[in-house]
């Protein structure tokens, strides 16, 4: 399970259940979440209002909405669904494949569905159906707009929001306020660069990071090393 993005994957041995009930068990596939448009009509499955086998029908109403947790980013998007305590469930498109998950309503938002576009977790779902560690570098970091970063003297990087206490990036004395431009050789320009480049690698990995403290113009970057961990 990943305690961040609240996933979870649980394996069934059909070897150890009956043929009658082993034939009733199916899949879904994966869809391709970024075609997903606003104005699309989807189904939601599973207890979107709050009742155990319920399907809702509803419309995609706003895409592209971005929540940053602990190393990484989801992107969301939004129906016409009307939000109840205890949602839960999956959005399908109407090919019948998987979309997004829906998640709790944000806070200070009433009413409003959401649902994690499903393209945002591909990575992290392989991880966990092959039963791999998850790397653990211990920052809240979100995207930086192109203007700030020009402003900056920057081509690229993400911006430290929080460094989590006793994580590795703590241990390094990465700070709140450094932005990161590179992780190794290969240059961050976004949350979605630095997630996925962490999670293909091993805890225990040793990554070279370089780093601005201030962001300023002329400011001389550091290369500092970060020993992930598990999380």
């Amino acid at each position: 399970a990943d305690p961040d993005t609240g996933l979870a994957v649980l394996g069934v041995e059909l070897s150890q259940i009956s043929a009658s009930t082993a034939a009733t068990c199916k899949y879904i596939t994966i869809g391709d979440a970024d075609g997903v448009y606003e104005g699309e009509p989807v189904i939601a499955v599973g207890r979107p209002n709050g009742y155990y086998g319920a399907v809702e029908f509803c419309f995609v109403s706003h895409t592209g909405i971005l929540k940053y947790y602990v190393d990484g980013v989801e992107e969301r998007f939004t129906t016409d669904m009307l939000a109840v305590d205890g949602s839960d469930g999956i959005i399908i498109d109407l090919e019948g494949k998987l979309v997004g998950f829906i998640s709790a309503t944000e806070e200070g938002v009433l009413n409003t569905s959401f649902a994690v576009n499903v393209n945002s977790l591909k990575t992290i779902l392989v991880k966990l159906l092959n039963g791999s560690p998850i790397p653990y570098f211990g920052v809240r970091a979100e995207n930086v707009p192109a203007d700030i970063l020009e402003s900056m003297g920057l081509e690229n990087g993400i911006y430290v929001n929080e460094v989590i206490a006793s994580s590795p990036a703590a241990a390094a004395n990465v700070k709140k306020g450094d932005v990161i431009v590179m992780l190794d050789d290969t240059k961050i320009c976004s949350m979605t660069d630095f997630n996925e480049y962490l999670l293909g690698l091993d805890p225990e990995s040793e990554v070279r990071v370089q780093i601005y403290h201030s962001g300023m113009r002329n400011e001389t970057a550091e290369e500092i090393t970060v020993v992930l961990t598990e999380k």
